[in-house]
């Protein structure tokens, strides 16, 4: 799904006897993805496909979480304790009532070794009732072939859900 626009531009039936994640350059190969940004969740991580990515010219920014556990603790090996005055950018909405925060802390991904990598990100989500109190907290990490702002980094990945929110 292109994050502009909310349109899906490539679709591949998973065979049965694998996943989706062995499908990555199946689905892109049609594609002339040079200059895009790929966007995927914590089952993709993997340098057999930031390789194929890379080798594309095109960039990716990827959720990780603890199926890839030394992945995870080279990230946040690096990062910044995650306070107010370490953060790179922070933005606030307000949707229904609800007061949405989004914090991100980035660093160098320097002696990670990630075809690609260039910036490793933690991205804090606090979700506020209208009477302040806070319902739900989320954090991610991830990786990124970028060197864009912080806050670019950080609607990449927000963009990504659409395709939960848009498209199912």
């Amino acid at each position: 799904m292109r994050h502009d626009t909310a349109v899906v531009i490539a679709q591949i039936q998973v065979p049965a006897d694998t996943t989706e994640v062995t499908q990555i350059e199946a689905l892109l190969d049609p594609i002339d993805i040079t200059s895009m940004v790929v966007t995927a969740d914590a089952a993709h991580p993997s340098s057999g496909t930031a390789a194929y990515l890379r080798q594309r010219s095109a960039d990716y920014v990827f959720t990780v979480k603890g199926n890839r556990p030394a992945l995870l603790a080279a990230i946040t090996d690096r990062l910044p304790a995650a306070t107010a005055a370490t953060s790179a950018h922070t933005d606030t909405e307000r949707r229904s009532g609800h007061r949405i925060t989004r914090t991100i802390w980035i660093a160098a991904a320097t002696g990670i070794d990630f075809p690609g990598v260039a910036v490793v990100f933690r991205l804090r989500r606090d979700v506020y009732a209208p009477d302040g109190q806070r319902v739900s907290k989320q954090i991610v990490h991830g990786i990124t072939s970028l060197t864009s702002t912080a806050a670019e980094i950080a609607a990449h990945v927000r963009t990504h859900w659409w395709i939960e929110n848009k498209i199912h």
